[in-house]
């Protein structure tokens, strides 16, 4: 039996009142309007942090590290600049930022996770499945660049994290995933 779906009388009236977003009208050129972020650095929550390495670690490697970041502290070396144009090695740890080069730091995980020289490669990222990146490097739709060969785990966490030292919870879904 399919599950119910039951939503609240006055959420149903103001979506009927709001009516379907017209992307035209509204003068985003067939995307909704969304507000740039303030910031781009989200640092990972310490107990995710160790799950990952009790799961997936120990780690080598922080590439976009911080000094103050327990994520960089609890791997065996991070760099603070150059992590998309230096050789990775072993098991690496990416938390990168979330910014306009986040496809950038996304194709390099895919590339030396999935053909070295990493050992493994696992990455905590938005979940924007609906971005160029997520297509090509994590669900490897055809007509990619490499070969059909795709991220060996991909696992959505449930809720929004709250990120060492932030307020609040992210404005945004989280995602871990896994090439190697």
């Amino acid at each position: 039996m399919a599950p119910q779906i039951t939503h609240d009388a006055h959420v149903l009236a103001n979506m009927a009142a709001i009516g379907p977003l017209d992307c035209r009208a509204a003068g985003c050129e067939g995307r909704p309007y969304m507000p740039k972020a303030q910031r781009t650095d989200w640092r990972t929550p310490p107990a995710l942090f160790d799950k990952l390495a009790a799961e997936f670690g120990p780690f080598d490697l922080d590439p976009c590290g911080h000094p103050d970041s327990y994520a960089s502290q609890h791997c065996t070396d991070y760099w603070t600049e150059g992590g998309l144009v230096q050789p990775w090695w072993g098991r690496i740890f990416v938390n990168p930022p979330y910014g306009r080069g986040l496809s950038q730091w996304v194709a390099k995980c895919a590339q030396d996770g999935l053909w070295g020289p990493a050992t493994r490669v696992v990455a905590l990222l938005p979940a924007r499945t609906d971005t160029r990146w997520w297509q090509q490097y994590v669900i490897r739709e055809s007509g990619n660049d490499y070969d059909d060969r795709e991220a060996a785990l991909v696992r959505f966490l449930p809720g929004r994290l709250k990120f060492e030292g932030a307020k609040n919870a992210a404005p945004f879904p989280s995602v871990v995933v896994v090439w190697e």
